[in-house]
């Protein structure tokens, strides 16, 4: 495949594991990112032919378990549910940043916490009828630590998933 093509543009997103216990809510992960770049490395494909699109969006988690405010969330939707993009739906990095800020001002500290296992970022909030929700996305902070990454590693570039979301 490697000496048919002179680029593929993998999907560095959608990598939430909603069942493992405790869940992996980060939508682009480092390690999965790693493991990927080593699968693709299997099957002939160089790191010089990978240009990696990383996400500018997230996910907005229902949380079953009302806990602690930054305590990991137990997602009330799995990919297999029928109402999962209701539950736990997709949002813009434009919805995001209003989201974390009215987040900011109903707890009176910053939310923002930054995952190092995933080098991802997420925040909690609660809805106006008192159900935790915890939201994980990527951020210029996340981001910059995986183009770094990505350039160390011999891709050929980093491209952006999706451009409306800005």
């Amino acid at each position: 495949l490697s000496k048919y093509l002179d680029i593929l543009l993998p999907m560095g997103y959608d990598f939430p594991n909603w069942a493992a216990r405790p869940p992996q809510l980060a939508n682009s992960p480092l390690p999965g990112l790693r493991k990927s770049l080593e699968q693709f490395a299997q099957i002939g494909i160089p790191a010089d032919k990978l240009i990696l699109a990383l996400p500018w969006y997230g996910y907005d988690f229902v949380c079953d378990n009302n806990a602690t405010l930054g305590a990991p969330c137990l997602p009330n939707c799995t990919r297999s549910s029928p109402n999962w993009q209701v539950d736990c739906p997709q949002r813009d990095y434009k919805q995001i940043m209003p989201s974390l800020l009215r987040a900011t001002k109903a707890q009176g500290r910053d939310p923002w916490r930054f995952d190092p296992v995933s080098t991802s970022v997420y925040f909690d909030y609660l809805s106006t009828s008192g159900t935790r929700h915890q939201v994980w996305f990527d951020d210029p902070t996340s981001l910059t630590v995986k183009y770094r990454w990505a350039r160390a590693a011999g891709f050929r570039g980093v491209a952006m998933w999706e451009a409306q979301s800005a």
